[in-house]
């Protein structure tokens, strides 16, 4: 196997010298769609915005294409191609659809090619409403538009943090096969957090499981089927 997209080893991060992240270590591979699981409070979300950049290292390395990206700004990493969906979906309220996607256009400095025209394929609604202002839409619109937002800058790994939370089930499915059409058609990488174990088992091909600021274990999606699977790897 080729060498991975992302490498996490020894990672350690937090807030305010608290660290929330214990030494995790993880591989992602090109083309790959890894989900992040584990209940509430485990640091999922903190190890997202590490890699991203939005938190500060305190120890360990992220390496994505073999460099180290210490000390590169969040903005720095989204150039180098890496696509971040927070947990909450992060759009510009104020802002039409229209241009929130144009903010993504700076996005992956490294690529020409912007991906408007396929994001209007598998995001119909974002052409549709596209003179809207981004907080008059519903929930799932709004996620739409995150992933989109990411998206239209063409990169090569999207971390994309709950994109279930807070919407209907019909929308949950939508955005779980459009995501799956877009690893099989165009090879992006996905990393993902969630708990929805139904998105779980539709969109990931294998799982890592965390607690306590550490990846303690790695599932198969199909295990998740099994209850008592679920309650170790997510306490529910």
């Amino acid at each position: 196997m080729n060498d991975p997209l992302l490498k996490i080893q020894g990672l350690v991060a937090g807030y305010g010298g608290t660290p929330i992240l214990q030494g995790v270590e993880l591989t992602v591979h090109e083309a790959e769609i890894v989900a992040i699981i584990g209940r509430n409070g485990v640091g999922k979300s903190t190890l997202m915005k590490t890699i991203i950049g939005l938190l500060q290292t305190t120890a360990g390395t992220i390496l994505y294409k073999g460099k180290a990206m210490s000390g590169l700004d969040a903005h720095e990493r989204a150039r180098l191609g890496i696509g971040y969906i927070p947990q909450g979906r992060g759009i510009f309220q104020r802002l039409t659809v229209a241009e929130n996607l144009i903010m993504g256009h700076s996005i992956n400095s490294l690529k020409k090619d912007k991906l408007s025209d396929l994001v209007d394929r598998y995001f119909p609604v974002l052409k549709n409403r596209s003179g809207q202002r981004a907080g008059t839409m519903s929930g799932g619109e709004q996620q739409q538009l995150a992933i989109g937002r990411a998206l239209v800058g063409n990169p090569d790994l999207v971390l994309l943090d709950e994109p279930s939370e807070g919407i209907q089930p019909s929308i949950v499915h939508d955005i779980g096969q459009n995501m799956k059409r877009l690893n099989a058609e165009m090879g992006l990488t996905i990393l993902f957090v969630e708990q929805n174990i139904d998105m779980i088992i539709a969109m990931a091909q294998r799982c890592y499981v965390m607690d306590k600021g550490r990846i303690i274990d790695e599932v198969l999606p199909g295990q998740l089927a099994n209850d008592a699977v679920v309650r170790r790897c997510l306490a529910v």
